[in-house]
């Protein structure tokens, strides 16, 4: 969802390689299905090595780099790929994507977060003002799976009475998500934010610093699979030196940077005014394990406060609806349009996926699940 609730995973991104367009022959419509267990091997490893569509009311605004895409279809794809269009990207050229490692990543992080064999230590469900949750959480290692392991790998699943584009108000309004959330002092955008890709940087801590400032930088990498109505999200926590090596203007580092989590996400429409999210987390808990399971037992009601707060914002907070109205860059009219396509595939199916339902991978993945369709 590209939130600022949490921060995340902190892995070098891969600059994409881009093989000829010109030698790909366009992707068929045949669909191809593979196992949960065979995306699940090694979903949480590559998930995290690689942390790094559109609608068509959207612009994609040239750069010097773009000039001459029209009798260079190398450079459009490779444009794509730099804002993260990997779907759009997929259909003109499906070796570059490919080799760009961004459909890895989908795969695998689709595979861990819809991986129906974990075995949770703990699980805990509610419904609180006509919101559904499913906490899920156990203790692992590198993999949520590992025994004896010092992480604790979590899933939080939840259905809402919120309209799908408004999911993403907050980590795309940085001036309000301020003026709302408590811990943060400041937040702005690194860059160019757009519908599939965006960099941020927040600035704060509990109680607006009360007890230390830190500063994070997000950078949240969607994938919106219309055909199979899923929007998939990596995210990673880039460090000031890498944000400046790939040549942002970031400014000076005021603050230390705080101790990061990892989080994937996954997000679906179920009509027009409700969707669902399903979060999957990894932390390694900077106390002993038995403080650590003492904080585990309030989790469910900081869970649940957390969910009254955060839905409440999204859905009727005033300056949120004025900038859903304004959507000053076509955001939420993508994600509009992404809706529309996305309850249409999920209309066609006879299964209807939430919270307490979860999709397999298969059928996240449609016809991308196989690089060899």
């Amino acid at each position: 969802m590209g939130n600022s609730w949490c921060t995340y995973c902190d892995r070098p991104q891969p600059e994409p390689s881009i093989p000829s367009a010109l030698d790909d022959d366009r992707l068929g419509d045949a669909e191809e299905h593979v196992s949960t267990a065979e995306l699940v091997q090694t979903g949480a490893a590559q998930s995290q090595r690689l942390s790094s569509s559109s609608s068509k009311s959207l612009v994609i605004e040239k750069t010097d780099k773009d000039e001459g895409n029209a009798g260079n279809p190398d450079g459009t794809v490779a444009a794509l790929i730099r804002d993260h269009m990997v779907f759009e990207a997929y259909e003109l050229s499906r070796k570059s994507v490919e080799a760009s490692g961004h459909m890895e990543t989908f795969r695998n992080t689709v595979g861990m977060i819809c991986n129906s064999d974990l075995s949770w230590e703990a699980e805990h469900a509610a419904e609180i003002s006509g919101v559904r949750y499913r906490l899920q959480y156990r203790w692992g290692g590198e993999f949520p799976n590992d025994p004896g392991g010092d992480r604790v790998w979590g899933r939080l699943s939840c259905d809402t009475d919120v309209p799908f584009y408004k999911l993403f108000g907050l980590w795309q309004e940085p001036d309000v998500d301020v003026s709302l959330n408590p811990d943060l002092r400041e937040a702005r955008f690194i860059g160019n934010a757009g519908p599939t890709h965006g960099i941020r940087c927040n600035i704060g801590g509990p109680m607006k610093g009360a007890f230390g400032v830190t500063q994070e930088y997000i950078e949240v990498s969607r994938f919106a699979c219309r055909e199979t109505g899923f929007l998939i999200e990596c995210n990673r926590s880039p460090s000031h030196e890498e944000l400046l090596s790939r040549g942002f203007d970031v400014g000076e580092l005021k603050h230390a940077r705080s101790e990061s989590l990892q989080l994937w996400v996954m997000s679906f429409p179920r009509d027009e005014t409700h969707s669902t999210f399903i979060f999957f987390i990894c932390v390694k808990p900077p106390f002993p394990r038995w403080v650590s399971k003492i904080i585990l037992g309030f989790m469910p009601r900081f869970v649940e406060m957390m969910l009254t707060n955060v839905i409440a914002k999204m859905k009727d907070d005033p300056a949120l609806l004025k900038r859903y109205k304004e959507d000053r860059d076509g955001i939420y009219r993508y994600m509009k349009a992404f809706s529309a396509d996305a309850l249409a595939a999920h209309k066609s199916r006879s299964t209807q996926y939430n919270a307490f339902n979860l999709p397999a991978a298969s059928t996240v993945l449609g016809r991308y699940a196989n690089p060899e369709n």
